[in-house]
Formats: structure tokens, sequence, C-alpha cells
């Protein structure tokens, strides 16, 4: 069974078992990626696309790469915590993180980037090391307006650098 199954039919923790309403989110993106992407929790909203990221912050974090001269094709988008429902249920990341391990496995970025402190704090703990990290979430570069997007468009650039 591919990772995208096996990931769909996760059954590793409660709320897996208990969830009728949304399957765990595989990631989006390239399958051949230069730069792995993590994002903090999946809303309900985003569980009913059936996608770990918002059409309004997909929108923001596409017109970043866009503006960073960067190119979509070259991302992959993960959330730190794969069920819908788990969100804010943070006594689960550990079981979806081996997920997110496996995924880096099988995709093989050259970078990885963390979006959101508590993700990067989560990612940290688990043992994900070498990555860089963007201090605001994907909601707050939606909410926040233009400036923290520039800044956001300058990390990109600078992480990109060498690639």
């Amino acid at each position: 069974m591919n990772l995208k199954k096996r990931i769909e039919a996760c059954q590793n923790c409660p709320l897996s078992q208990q969830n009728n309403t949304f399957l765990p989110l595989f990631g989006i993106g390239s399958v051949n990626p230069k730069y792995f992407v993590i994002i903090d929790g999946i809303d309900e909203d985003n569980a009913v696309l059936g996608k770990p990221i918002g059409n309004e912050e997909e929108l923001v974090l596409l017109e970043s790469i866009n503006l960073s001269g960067l190119s979509k094709q070259d991302f992959y988008i993960t959330s730190i915590i794969k069920c819908g429902t788990a969100a804010k249920n943070n006594k689960y990341v550990k079981v979806c993180f081996d997920w997110i391990k496996e995924e880096i496995a099988v995709l093989q970025p050259k970078k990885i980037i963390v979006i959101g402190k508590k993700t990067n704090e989560l990612c940290l703990k688990f043992g994900l090391n070498n990555i860089s990290y963007f201090d605001t979430t994907l909601f707050q570069l939606f909410r926040c307006g233009r400036n923290k997007r520039d800044t956001f468009v300058k990390f990109l650039k600078d992480t990109s650098f060498g690639l």
C-alpha cells in the first residue's frame, strides 16, 4: 500500500478511530519537492476540503512563492497533525509525526520549512533538525497583511539560496 493510502487509513490513535467525518489528510504538492513545508494543525474547514491548507491560506502561500521567484511545483505542504478533528489536540502529534518522517523519507526534499512557532517546537521535540523556521502561521499571514507577507517572501528567497 502506498504512503498516501496508509495515511488515509490510519487508525493509530483514538481520534482517528472515533472520527467518522474526516479522513487523516495526506499533504499536497509535488512528489519531487525541493521544499517540504510543515504547517500548523488542520481546522475542520480544511479537512472538509480534503487538504491540509485552507483556500485563503493556500492563495497567500502561492502568492508568496511566486513573489519569491520560486515555483509551486517545488513545494510539498503537509500538516503537523493529520486528522482534522485533532488540530487542537497536541497529545496526538507524536503519532502523526511518524507519518511526517516517512513523508520526508519518501519525498527526499532538499529543505524543510516549518511555519509557526508551536509547529517548530514540536518538530524539534520529535527530533526533526536542520529545518528553516518562520515564526508566523499561515493563518496569521493571511490576516496580517502585506508587511508580514513581504517578510515571508524574503524568508523564502533566503531559504532558497544555494539550491
